[in-house]
């Protein structure tokens, strides 16, 4: 098996999300909170999709470029039209698939593997509160179910509940930053977990998160790579609100 090293277009579909999260976040203020049928509930629920597949998204593409890009480390040396070995073409090619299966669980070692960075290392902080917005975009992508049990506790006063519920690290967290409080019995819970401080905080932390990776990703003098565009972006997208559209489509009109 042999590969040709040349130059293919990149439509990166991780570029749509930094603006899908600054347009939604925009228009989300002029939703009554009172609304019939919970719009800004439905709104949260697509910015904390948005913001996981965010980060997901660019650590993918940026695993695919070192992978993929004719002037990726991983085609050093190898000039335009040259055939690369059967060996390192099935080891690359492995890898590839890899990426494009992975979850974000797999990411860490194929981060490792692929750039020789270590990515906790590199997010800081922010590696463990990725895992809480992870189980979010899961829980809302899978439709899941959040069951609470409220069991008397007569020691601890009439009415309080110990409660029992999937997703608990998360719910912890939630609970831990003041974003909910634990449910009292016969208090429901009802949707304060998808309030606009909880998507904020999370869209927050996958903002942290992408510019990190956007610092170590490496500097390229083509105009169409992932790190450059991935560096575009960002500064397009920074946080004015309402959005600057102008230097967004202006980016856009290049490519």
């Amino acid at each position: 098996m042999t590969r040709t090293v040349g130059s293919d277009e990149a439509i990166h579909t991780w570029e749509l999300y930094p603006h899908m999260i600054q347009w939604h976040q925009h228009h989300r203020q002029f939703v009554s909170k009172s609304s019939a049928g919970r719009p800004r509930v439905h709104i949260n629920a697509m910015l904390i999709t948005c913001a996981a597949t965010m980060v997901e998204g660019a650590v993918s593409s940026l695993l695919l470029f070192y992978l993929e890009g004719s002037d990726s480390p991983y085609c050093e040396g190898i000039k335009y039209g040259d055939p690369v070995s059967s060996f390192h073409e099935r080891n690359r090619q492995e890898l590839i698939n890899k990426v494009r299966r992975g979850t974000w669980k797999d990411h860490k070692g194929l981060f490792s593997t692929v750039t020789g960075q270590s990515l906790p290392n590199i997010l800081e902080s922010d590696w463990v509160l990725l895992d809480y917005l992870f189980q979010f975009r899961n829980l809302l992508a899978h439709g899941e179910t959040i069951r609470v049990k409220g069991v008397w506790v007569p020691e601890k006063g009439l009415g309080l509940a110990s409660v029992k519920r999937n997703k608990e690290s998360l719910f912890g967290h939630l609970e831990k930053e003041g974003f909910i409080s634990e449910p009292i019995f016969g208090k429901p819970m009802g949707w304060s977990f998808l309030a606009d401080e909880v998507a904020d905080h999370f869209i927050e932390i996958a903002r942290r998160s992408v510019e990190r990776l956007a610092s170590v990703a490496p500097d390229t003098d083509y105009e169409n790579t992932f790190p450059k565009r991935l560096k575009q972006i960002l500064m397009a997208t920074g946080r004015p609100d309402p959005p600057d559209l102008k230097l967004l489509y202006s980016i856009d009109n290049k490519t």
